[in-house]
C-alpha cells in the first residue's frame, strides 16, 4: 500500500507540483492588486460601482480553488501510464487486492482534494479581508459545490480510463459528455430567459440575474447538508466500477 502511494506521489509530482504553483501565482496575484487597490498605484483609481470590486473578489476567491481542483485529473494519468507501461499486468502478479491497487489512486486525489479545500478557504479569507468583503458560510458552501462538480465529472474518467485504457478516446467522450451538459444548462438558461421578456426592459436584466442567485442561494442551502454525502455517493460508485473492470483483467 505504501509502495504504490508513493508511485502515485513520486510518477505524478510533475503534475501536481504545477497545479499547485498555479493555485499560488493566481493567489498571489489577487493579493497583489488587492494591495495595490489600498495602498499602492490601484489605489488611485476612481471605482465608481463598488459591484466591479465584489465581482473581482469572487474572481479571486473561486479561481485559483477551481485550478487547484483540476490536478484531480492526474489520476487518469496515472492509469494511463500505468496501461502503457504494462504495470497494470503487473499487479495482478502482486499478493495484493484489486481493491487496493484502484483505491490508491482514488486516496491520493482525495489527499489533494482535502488538501485544495483548505488552500481555498484561506484564500478566499486573505481575499476577504483585503477587499473588506464578508467572508461568510455561503463562500464555504459554494466551494464544496466546486468541488462536488469537479468530483462528478473526475468520477466518471477513472473508470473509462480503466475501460477503454487510451487517453484520446476517453477525452473525446468526457468533452462530448461536457457539451452535452453546456447545451442543456444552455437550453435551459434561454428557456427561463423567455419567460421574463416582461420584464427585460430598463434593467430587468439585473433583476433576472439577482433572481437567478438567490435561487441558487436557495437551493445550495437546502442541498449543502447533502452535499458531502453526495461526493462520497459520486466517489464510492466510481470506485466500485473501476474496481469491477479491473477484475476482468482484460488483455
Amino acid at each position: 500500500m505504501k509502495g504504490l502511494l508513493y508511485k502515485e506521489f513520486f510518477l505524478g509530482r510533475k503534475n501536481y507540483l504545477a497545479f499547485l504553483a498555479l493555485f499560488f501565482v493566481f493567489a498571489l496575484l489577487g493579493a497583489l492588486v488587492c494591495l495595490s487597490m489600498i495602498c499602492g498605484n490601484l489605489q488611485s483609481l476612481p471605482v465608481e460601482d463598488p459591484e466591479s470590486v465584489k465581482t473581482f473578489a469572487l474572481i479571486f476567491t473561486y479561481a485559483p480553488y477551481a485550478l487547484l481542483l483540476a490536478v484531480i485529473f492526474d489520476g487518469a494519468q496515472s492509469v494511463y501510464r500505468d496501461h502503457s507501461c504494462g504495470f497494470m499486468k503487473f499487479t495482478y502478479t502482486l499478493p495484493v487486492k484489486t481493491e487496493v491497487t484502484v483505491g490508491v489512486c482514488y486516496l491520493t486525489e482525495l489527499i489533494f482534494l482535502g488538501a485544495g479545500l483548505v488552500l481555498g478557504i484561506i484564500n478566499a479569507g486573505i481575499i476577504s479581508v483585503l477587499t473588506e468583503t464578508a467572508f461568510s458560510a455561503g463562500t464555504v458552501k459554494n466551494m464544496f459545490v466546486i468541488l462536488l462538480c469537479a468530483v462528478f465529472v473526475y468520477a466518471w474518467e477513472l473508470p473509462l480510463a480503466y475501460r477503454l485504457k487510451n487517453q484520446k478516446t476517453v477525452s473525446a467522450v468526457m468533452v462530448a459528455f461536457c457539451v452535452v451538459v453546456y447545451l442543456v444548462t444552455g437550453a435551459m438558461f434561454i428557456s427561463g430567459m423567455k419567460k421574463f421578456e416582461a420584464i427585460m426592459e430598463g434593467g430587468a436584466d439585473e433583476a433576472y440575474l439577482q433572481m437567478i442567485l438567490e435561487k441558487y442561494a436557495e437551493i445550495r442551502d437546502a442541498a449543502f447538508p447533502f452535499v458531502p454525502f453526495l461526493i462520497a455517493a459520486v466517489l464510492a460508485l466510481s470506485f466500485f466500477l473501476s474496481v469491477k473492470i479491473c477484475k476482468r483483467r482484460e488483455k
